[in-house]
């Protein structure tokens, strides 16, 4: 009985992971708490401060010239192409649903698919910590000062936002695993009715 279930269970467990990893992601894109303190908080797409009561959100642009916003910009670019990877790869679940035949080539593909969707998410985000160090952190192209901005990293000036992005990679490339392993299951459930 296990080796039947073991395609649905897997194709299942795969789907409801990017599920979830979906509603962290869009939940991350689209709120502003990538960072957050006492004078305000910030996002991929904009900077809040709170000693401006009126209009106090001032957009962050396009502009890579900018040194401030340039890893901001960077991350978002990323992040975004983690979307699109993982949109092409719903695209090639729901192409799979329908035919039987190739539906194992086309589950390891979608699992390939959201494993790079997952790094590219998990690389959008750290990107967007190293930003948070100010845009002189690396530009003298050691590592001296690493040691001391290491040790003054502060993990509650990450907002929620940027905590559901790891998320989101977390369990894009748990998912990406679990549907690259479908075709295990097929392989296993062959071997025994033989």
């Amino acid at each position: 009985m296990l080796p039947r279930t073991c395609r649905g269970a897997t194709e299942l467990f795969g789907n409801t992971l990017v599920v979830l990893g979906l509603i962290c992601f869009v939940v991350s894109e689209l709120t502003n708490y990538w960072q957050q303190g006492p004078l305000g908080h910030a996002g991929l797409w904009s900077v809040c401060k709170k000693a401006q009561p009126i209009s106090n959100c001032s957009d962050i642009g396009w502009d890579l010239t900018d040194e401030n916003d340039k890893l901001v910009i960077v991350a978002r670019i990323l992040h975004l192409v983690g979307a699109v990877i993982v949109a092409i790869s719903l695209i090639c679940g729901a192409v799979s649903a329908g035919c039987n035949a190739a539906r194992d080539q086309c589950a390891t593909t979608q699992g390939a698919l959201y494993i790079t969707s997952g790094l590219i998410v998990a690389t959008a985000t750290a990107v967007y910590g190293a930003s948070t160090f100010g845009p002189t952190a690396f530009t003298d192209g050691s590592l001296t000062d690493l040691n001391r901005i290491i040790n003054n990293i502060d993990p509650s000036n990450y907002g929620y936002s940027m905590w559901l992005s790891w998320a989101a990679a977390g369990t894009f490339l748990l998912s990406g695993v679990a549907m690259v392993f479908i075709p295990c299951c097929c392989a296993f459930r062959d071997e025994l009715e033989q």
